[in-house]
Formats: structure tokens, sequence, C-alpha cells
């Protein structure tokens, strides 16, 4: 636009026409402190330990001396807002449960309550996996499935609570923060990206009945990791990556009807098809649900590919996502990506559990935990022939606090080591890299 940044120092009006506040705006931070401080004149009298102390008291006073049924998934946001609860009103009256909807990582049901047990915390653990996946049973549809995991998500809550003899005397305990009310479209301003699992209807009835505590709902990631560091929480719970509320349900793209790539004319040296498939984005501040572009050959250089996934999804209002071919079984000159019927099953969710157990194992063989913020391992009904093959899709990200994102730029050698090891599993077909940044793209695919 024309005007970036104005200001009228007569009247000391100042504004800008661009989002200072993401980590990706150069100097961003500086400008947001320019305006606090030297503008409006206002000083800084926290610090992050007063900060927990102000937390604590919080949870004192919203839960008005009830007992808080808290949700735990052994993510850093639900951790902390689950320690910072404990601590403000004593383990008597705060009852943790971890759900296993069956769209759990490989072995994490059992490396969380471990990690429980060693923080001296009584979870409780509740298979609930065969009412997940019942209540998911022919639902394809992004949004539907988000809708229904966090109804689900209520009922079991409920039939805790009757077990536990409760009564009405009890809120819901709650790790949501800041970005899942913004995505949600939770405040005045904000459009629906999508619907977190914590912001469905019911969630929405409990919260305008005083019935839902959410001790860390004003932070933002890091900010949280944070709060984590001053309660000494162990650095493998606030550093662990990431994982949505609903799990791998939202990594597993379903679709109800066969489709056809759709060829686009090469870009810059490298050949282009349209998927077809779609997934979710962010396009000028609202969500987009869109084609995502898939590329092969040309240079394989992180500066390159950037370059192209950023003029695809800049020019071509059709595709909110750009991936990059790592590896196939079908040859080149036969190749024809198609899309195939799959639903939510426990065979697709095995075969993403087993993908996504060999990124996290080839991650820590080659000391690139802590390379990426986020590494989604997403599962697409896609074969590169007639045969109901997948494909998996690999999604590093380097963040802050999840608003905004860029892609990792992992070594190429090593992610073809990353390949080789996937294809060995007789499901899959393809591999791909998900080479978008957020915005257009959001981190997960749903």
């Amino acid at each position: 636009c024309r005007v970036a940044a104005m200001g009228d120092d007569a009247r000391r009006f100042y504004g800008v026409q661009f989002h200072v506040e993401v980590t990706h705006t150069p100097h961003g931070r500086q400008i947001l402190s320019n305006f606090v401080h030297d503008i409006c004149g206002c000083g800084q009298e926290w610090s992050a330990g007063e900060r927990v102390a102000t937390l604590e008291e919080q949870v004192r006073r919203a839960s008005r001396n009830r007992r808080v049924f808290f949700f735990v998934s052994g993510g850093v946001d639900s951790t902390v807002a689950f320690t910072l609860a404990t601590r403000a009103l004593g383990r008597e009256r705060v009852h943790g449960a971890y759900i296993d909807t069956g769209f759990m990582r490989q072995g994490e049901t059992q490396e969380i309550a471990a990690a429980f047990r060693g923080l001296g915390y009584d979870l409780e653990v509740v298979d609930a996996s065969d009412q997940f996946f019942k209540a998911l049973d022919g639902v394809a549809e992004p949004e539907a499935k988000r809708q229904i995991i966090g109804d689900m998500f209520i009922a079991v809550q409920d039939q805790a609570i009757a077990r536990l003899g409760w009564g009405d005397d009890w809120v819901l305990g709650q790790g949501t923060i800041y970005p899942d009310t913004i995505e949600s479209g939770g405040t005045k301003s904000s459009a629906k990206i999508k619907t977190h699992h914590n912001r469905v209807g019911k969630v929405e009835e409990m919260i305008r009945a005083g019935r839902v505590l959410e001790p860390i709902s004003e932070l933002y990631k890091d900010e949280v990791r944070e709060v984590g560091r001053k309660l000494e929480l162990p650095k493998e719970l606030i550093e662990r990556h990431p994982f949505p509320g609903p799990g791998l349900a939202i990594r597993c793209l379903c679709c109800q009807a066969e489709g056809i790539a759709e060829a686009i004319p090469p870009i810059q040296g490298y050949a282009a098809v349209r998927l077809p498939l779609r997934s979710v984005g962010v396009q000028g501040d609202f969500r987009s649900y869109a084609h995502p572009t898939l590329l092969w050959g040309g240079l394989r250089t992180h500066g390159m590919l950037s370059e192209v996934s950023s003029l695809i999804t800049n020019t071509q209002r059709e595709s909110n996502r750009v991936t990059y071919l790592l590896g196939c079984r079908v040859h080149q000159a036969s190749r024809v990506w198609r899309a195939h019927p799959a639903l939510l099953t426990r065979e697709r969710i095995t075969v993403l559990q087993e993908a996504d157990g060999r990124v996290r194992q080839w991650l820590r063989d080659e000391n690139l935990t802590a390379a990426v913020w986020q590494f989604p391992v997403v599962l697409l009904p896609l074969a590169a022939d007639q045969s109901a093959g997948e494909t998996i899709v690999l999604r590093p990200v380097e963040s802050e606090d999840g608003m905004t994102a860029h892609v990792a730029p992992l070594d190429f050698a090593a992610l073809d080591r990353l390949t080789a090891r996937l294809m060995e599993l007789p499901a899959l077909d393809a591999v791909l890299l998900d080479i978008s940044h957020k915005p257009p793209a959001t981190i997960e695919w749903e």
C-alpha cells in the first residue's frame, strides 16, 4: 500500500498497516516497545516470577472454592495450566485426566503417564479410543472432525464426573492459549480459521456459564514455556513439540471421492500439479480451504523452493500450500497422482503412527529435535498410480509462538535418509516435504 506507517506528532497519533506483533516482522518488537514505553509512557513493572503468582491468584478467584476437572494432554500448555491450578488450589481440589482418543502418537500415552508419575501427580488415564473412532466413523470434513472431537471430550468428561460423584460443584480446566482463541474466531476482530477442540459449542456454553477455568488463555506459546521454567517443570515437558488436542485425527486427511491431480505449467524449472485434496490455510487474515500444489525436479535448495512456494501462493489463489516430492515408488513417466476414498480407520492411524514414530526417532538420531519447533507428519489418501497407497507429508517448521512459522531448512541429505526409512513401510507410495510458510498455510493441514 502507499502508506505503510504514519504519525501525527502534534496529536501523538501513530498507526501501521502491517503486523508489527508477528515474529517475522523486522524490528516489530522494537516498534511496539517504542509505542508502549516512549509514546504512551508506560513502565514495565512485572517479571516472569511475579506473573506466576498473579496467575495463581487468578485461578483462586476464578475457581470460587469449586473443584476442577482438568484435561491434560502432556503438552506444555495443559501441563503448565494444570500445575498452576494444582499449586493454587491444592491436589485435593484438582483432578487431572488424560484421554487416550486412539489418535495419540506411538507410545505417547505410556510416556505421558510416566512423566506425570515422576512429578508426583496421580493422573487418571482414560482409554476412550472406541468412542472416538465410532463418533468419527464416515466423517471426512476437517471442521466436522474438530467439532466432533471437542464434543467427545465433553462426553468423556461427563462420564468421569459421574464416576467421581462431584455433582455440579466443579469447573472444567483447560490449557487454552491465546492463539487457540484467535484461530477459533473467539475475539471481536478475528476470523475463524479452525475450531480448536477447546472452543466447540458445548465448551463455549460452559464459558458463558462461568464453568471453565483457563489459567493461561492470554499467553502465547513462548510465554507458556517461560512460566513452565519458573514452575521448574522438567525440560522434556516444557520443550516438547506442540501436539494438537485432536491428535493424529487432523493429520490423517480423508477423502470421499476419487480425484485426479490437475497438471499446471512448469514453474521456474519445477514440474507441477495441483493435488485433488484440500488443506486449511490463512490468507488475508481469513480461512482458506484450497488445493496444495506438488512440485518435483528443479533445484533442491531451500532458498529456491521458498521463493517458488511464495510465488505460487501469492499468484494462484486456488493454492494455499506447496509441497515438494522427496521420494516415490512409481517412475516419473507413468506417474498419475490420484486421491482415493479413505476415512479415519485404525489401520490408517496405525500407518501414520508408525511413520510419525520413525520421524521422531530420525530427529533423535540426527540430533535435530531442537532444530525444529514442531514437526507434524501428515497422511494423505494420495497414490502415484492406480493403487490405494498412501502419501506421507513432512512438515518441519520454525516458530516462537505458533502465530507465524517458517519452513525449517533441514539438510536434504538427512531428509533423503528419512525418506528411505519411511519408504520401507509397504502402505506408502510417496513422501512429500511441505515447503509452505504460515501464512498462507497453517502449520497443521486440517
